[in-house]
């Protein structure tokens, strides 16, 4: 039996006094985490078999529509849908990244029809082995700024769906800056974070974005995060706690 550590995680908007914003209608109140993989995998395996990534997120192989309708009649509201990003790096830019953009939208119409709202969550994972996890991301120039791109790239691809029930996760848990609270000078996720804010924006101006602090999205980490760095009302802010 597979047990698993499950976080509490919590989302507000913490906007200044004025228009009301997507991020306020979205309100998510019950919510559930889908499942990043049911079958997992390497990356290297992941994308080499066409079989496996002709249905995306793998789940749709085992989950019928009608049991996604059945959470919202059982009172649930909203899906997390975490999209493990480690595909998208490694294909790089081309048709076959776009075929896995276009499926992340389908499932999120899909989701939407059944009744629920999405925050697509772009749910990096530390990969000990390999390139694509969260470390890597964070810690290799050349991987964050080929990330930014997607980031930019999912958010045009889902910008045009209703904002008032679709909203982008920038990145799950991002793993630096821990023990740096009180040393503003040393965070490097905030920069960071600036970065794929600027790219989500380009490509979905409408869309509530949902942020994070570092060291693991923890309520510290969103505590060293100013909120002018972003400048953006159409926020929903988001701590993990174990």
């Amino acid at each position: 039996m597979h047990f698993a550590r499950i976080p509490l995680i919590c989302l507000f908007v913490a906007g200044q006094a004025g228009a009301e914003t997507a991020a306020d209608r979205f309100a998510a109140k019950r919510g559930l985490n889908f499942e990043l993989w049911v079958e997992w995998r390497s990356v290297e395996d992941t994308v080499t078999d066409p079989d496996f990534l002709a249905v995306f997120p793998d789940w749709r192989r085992h989950v019928p529509d009608g049991a996604v309708a059945a959470l919202a009649a059982n009172g649930f509201d909203t899906i997390r849908l975490p999209i493990d990003p480690a595909p998208f790096l490694r294909l790089g830019p081309g048709p076959a990244q776009d075929a896995l953009m276009d499926q992340v939208a389908e499932t999120t119409a899909m989701i939407q029809t059944a009744g629920l709202k999405v925050v697509v969550d772009l749910h990096a994972i530390p990969r000990q082995g390999e390139d694509w996890g969260t470390d890597a991301i964070l810690n290799d120039p050349a991987i964050f700024d080929a990330y930014a791109a997607i980031v930019g790239r999912l958010a045009t691809r889902l910008h045009g769906m209703d904002p008032d029930r679709t909203a982008v996760e920038l990145l799950n848990e991002p793993t630096n800056d821990c023990g740096l609270v009180s040393e503003p000078a040393l965070q490097k996720w905030p920069g960071q974070l600036a970065s794929l804010h600027r790219s989500a924006r380009t490509g979905a101006p409408d869309l509530p974005l949902v942020v994070s602090g570092g060291c693991w999205g923890s309520a510290d980490g969103l505590l060293a995060i100013d909120p002018a760095i972003l400048d953006d009302d159409n926020l929903i802010w988001s701590f993990h706690s174990y």
